[in-house]
């Protein structure tokens, strides 16, 4: 009732008011609903009645939903995507920046010899391995920790909560360990393995570019080293 009366309240003092809630069906299901309420005056302008609508809006809301979903996940791993960790990066250095005991590290991750599997066995195979490489890869971290694939063979982590460097070159080498045991996909064996680039979180970073920037010249450090190798990035050396 105090509800209500509130409504009613808000919508005398406004003239007009329009809302959304949800409310649970006596099924379980969740249904999202629309109200509009208005002020109907008479002609000498006194308050003779509020008019209200209510509007079902339940597959607008599920449709905006899935749009939400789309722009910041990878279509083929449903990981989340570039976008949606260039977010939680930025989030995670605004952290860190109001809690001094906070730390986090990022980690860039190319795979070794994927061009191989496309060319040689096509994208149908090579699609396969990257949803098993993804499950392989979150298996490897925490639930607090993110997941996501960036580019064509390409994935990042973000190692949250984290003690100091040791604990995430341990996590790193269980990855590496992790990708370099063969995948079984349509009855075809294969190979894959990892380049990484790790970035440990710190005051010099502002956004997420310039740390991801870092993170991923470390990969190359890495690749160029040789395969399924990692690298921890070294800003005074550049």
């Amino acid at each position: 009732r105090e509800n209500v009366n509130n409504f009613i309240s808000h919508v005398l003092t406004n003239n007009s008011l329009t809302i959304q809630y949800r409310i649970v069906h006596s099924s379980g299901e969740i249904k999202w609903i629309k109200e509009r309420a208005q002020v109907i005056y008479d002609e000498a302008g006194n308050k003779i009645r509020i008019n209200g609508t209510i509007y079902n809006i339940t597959q607008q809301k599920l449709t905006e939903e899935q749009l939400t979903y789309k722009a910041f996940h990878d279509t083929l791993t449903n990981l989340p995507n570039r976008a949606f960790f260039n977010k939680a990066v930025n989030s995670a250095l605004k952290r860190m920046r109001e809690d001094f005991q906070y730390q986090f590290a990022v980690l860039f991750i190319n795979l070794d010899g994927f061009k191989i599997v496309n060319d040689h066995l096509g994208r149908d195979i090579g699609d396969r391995l990257l949803i098993a490489i993804a499950k392989r890869l979150q298996n490897c971290v925490k639930n607090r920790d993110l997941v996501a694939r960036v580019g064509g063979d390409e994935f990042t982590i973000l190692l949250s909560e984290i003690q100091n460097q040791h604990e995430v070159v341990e996590i790193t080498e269980r990855i590496l360990n992790e990708l370099s045991s063969p995948f079984s996909v349509e009855n075809h064996t294969l190979q894959s393995g990892a380049s990484i680039g790790i970035v440990m979180g710190c005051s010099v970073y502002t956004n997420h570019a310039n740390l991801l920037r870092d993170a991923d010249s470390a990969m190359y450090q890495a690749k160029n080293t040789r395969k399924g190798h990692y690298v921890v990035f070294n800003r005074r050396a550049g």
